[in-house]
């Protein structure tokens, strides 16, 4: 039987704990999926979000991913470009992100979702005991992508993460409309998971408190509302994932939490990465009682700001020298 696993390109040395750990979720659940072995690689992370970064807690975590006790002395070592080439036997396939993205993507909802019921099982079998959950609160846990000091890229760049304190000069997306729309979703989700234990809302997230400020006075007068800033990610992750309700933001650290999570979960709409099917996605049209004018318009707009990062981004004579070999 063939083996499977991920290992980081040079390229993936500035990615933080959610991309990287995403990365090899995803290599895992194809390994499910082929029913080969995996080995797990060395991951390197980038501490700059965090300089006292510990691996361990989080290494702990998917530690069961390890299930071969057999010696790889005489297996090669192939990095795939295509999952057909997944066939041969004594092989150590090396799965990159978007070799395995796009794999889990092409799956029916019904057998991704039945990888994905597969690995949680697996994770919360090998992981109860780390856990103790607050039984005594009806717990929402809002993870909200901000800027932080590990940041490597910045602007207008950002707008696929939308941090929460930078305006992007978008109707749609600013600080007051990510305010209001956070607001909503907890209005939204209240209604519609009725509860008899008191309500707490958890403001997981980077940055400073003046960030948050309008958001978490709006929230407090509906309940207590409490800011989970720049604490330490294996904290925050464990917060997220017992969370009753989990409300993700568009980053790899809630991508990795929606494949974990048994709690209800919820997402704005637009998100990039094959979403467990548990997850609702909220329509910012519908939440917000936006007319179809208006979201045609944003999204107008919102397509005029992406083509300008596009040309900005794309290295076009670099791309006609290898196309072409002109230069």
């Amino acid at each position: 039987m063939s083996i499977i696993t991920f290992r980081q390109s040079n390229r993936e040395y500035t990615e933080a704990v959610g991309s990287l750990y995403q990365r090899e979720v995803l290599a895992y659940l194809v390994s499910l999926k082929y029913n080969f072995y995996f080995f797990r690689s060395n991951l390197i992370f980038y501490k700059k979000h965090n300089l006292n970064f510990k691996t361990n807690n989080f290494n702990n975590f998917f530690k069961f991913f390890n299930n071969s006790k057999k010696k790889f002395k005489n297996y090669k070592i192939f990095t795939a470009s295509n999952i057909k080439q997944l066939t041969k036997k004594n092989y150590v396939y090396n799965l990159p992100f978007h070799i395995s993205e796009k794999f889990i993507s092409s799956l029916s909802l019904k057998e991704r979702t039945d990888l994905i019921k597969k690995f949680r099982k697996n994770f919360w079998k090998h992981n109860k005991k780390k856990f103790n959950k607050n039984k005594d609160y009806f717990q929402i846990a809002l993870h909200i992508r901000n800027r932080s000091k590990g940041d490597t890229i910045f602007g207008n760049d950002t707008l696929p993460y939308q941090l929460f304190s930078f305006n992007y000069g978008l109707p749609n997306n600013n600080p007051f409309f990510y305010k209001k729309w956070y607001v909503s979703v907890v209005k939204q989700i209240i209604k519609k998971n009725k509860s008899s234990k008191k309500l707490k809302i958890y403001i997981c997230s980077t940055g400073n408190k003046k960030d948050f400020f309008g958001l978490k006075k709006e929230l407090s007068k509906i309940c207590q509302t409490n800011l989970y800033l720049n604490i330490d990610e294996y904290k925050t992750f464990k917060k997220m994932i017992l969370s009753d309700c989990l409300v993700l933001s568009q980053s790899s650290f809630s991508y990795l939490a929606s494949l974990i999570s048994n709690g209800k979960k919820y997402i704005r709409n637009g998100f990039r990465h094959p979403l467990p099917s548990d997850v609702e996605i909220i329509n910012d049209r519908q939440l917000l009682k936006i007319s179809y004018l208006e979201s045609l318009y944003f999204k107008f707009l919102e397509n005029i700001a992406y083509f300008k990062l596009f040309i900005k981004n794309t290295e076009f004579k670099k791309i006609i020298k290898n196309k072409f070999k002109f230069f």
